[in-house]
């Protein structure tokens, strides 16, 4: 078969020619039904690749004299699609082609996670990247430039997802890195901190806490006690020992009159 790359320029970036006006065809191999050819050195954006076999009678008028009849340099990619594919496509060709876009892009990464995370909870870390679904990421956190801890997970669905554990840390600030195969990075700063305690729902310490209602019923009845008993000695009038003076005086006067009756 016979493949050409044209880059969203309009340049045609494979078989590579020093004169970019003659682009002579190169015959690829097939080999149990399938092909293999690498392009270099490519830039960002978009490019279509064409790959076209001559079919039966082994000619094409898209090949004139070994060299691609794909227009000059000055055709856009479109237009160089359009002529290529006319006469690929003309009448009484048998020409069998085949005709595929693909984009081209840097390797990038972006890690997101949460600028402050707790002491002893999980760090959720989170990238999005363009590489493809299935390489190794790796995820760090270190301290002072030195790693400290690591885990690696695999792109799925253009997103890196892992978690880091920070138990045994010290509170301080820890950098979260994440590397895709040696071909792109991304680096961001986390600050751990003191677990927040949880606050208590009373307002006193449960060692201060207010007396019992039951303690505080036997004080209450201690005191009326002491009440009833004053309510008592202020209705008597007189203190009690006051009260056994007075029946000493009355027996002592009782046997000075029996006395002197019998005198008489």
């Amino acid at each position: 078969i016979y493949v050409i790359a044209i880059n969203y320029k309009g340049e045609v970036v494979f078989p590579y020619s020093e004169n970019v006006g003659v682009i002579n065809a190169r015959a690829t191999p097939v080999e149990e039904g399938t092909w293999e050819e690498k392009i270099a050195d490519l830039d960002n954006g978009r490019y279509v690749v064409i790959s076209l076999d001559k079919g039966r009678d082994e000619e094409t008028y898209a090949i004139e004299n070994g060299v691609w009849a794909a227009g000059d340099e000055s055709k856009t990619m479109e237009q160089r699609v359009a002529i290529l594919e006319a006469a690929i496509t003309s009448a009484g060709s048998d020409d069998m082609f085949e005709l595929a876009y693909f984009s081209v892009s840097t390797p990038q990464v972006s890690l997101d996670l949460p600028e402050t995370a707790e002491v002893d909870d999980e760090i959720q870390v989170t990238a999005e990247t363009n590489i493809k679904d299935g390489e190794k990421a790796f995820v760090s956190l270190s301290f002072n430039a030195n790693i400290i801890k690591t885990t690696s997970t695999l792109i799925e669905d253009g997103s890196v997802d892992a978690s880091i554990d920070t138990s045994g840390l010290q509170p301080g600030r820890y950098n979260v890195a994440v590397h895709i195969s040696g071909r792109a990075s991304d680096e961001k700063e986390v600050i751990l901190v003191e677990k927040t305690e949880e606050e208590s729902e009373e307002s006193l310490p449960q060692n201060e806490s207010l007396a019992e209602p039951e303690a505080i019923a036997e004080v209450n009845e201690s005191l009326s006690a002491g009440n009833e008993s004053q309510e008592e000695q202020g209705e008597q009038g007189i203190p009690v020992n006051a009260w056994e003076v007075l029946i000493a005086l009355a027996m002592a006067t009782f046997v000075s009159v029996g006395m002197k009756r019998r005198c008489r």
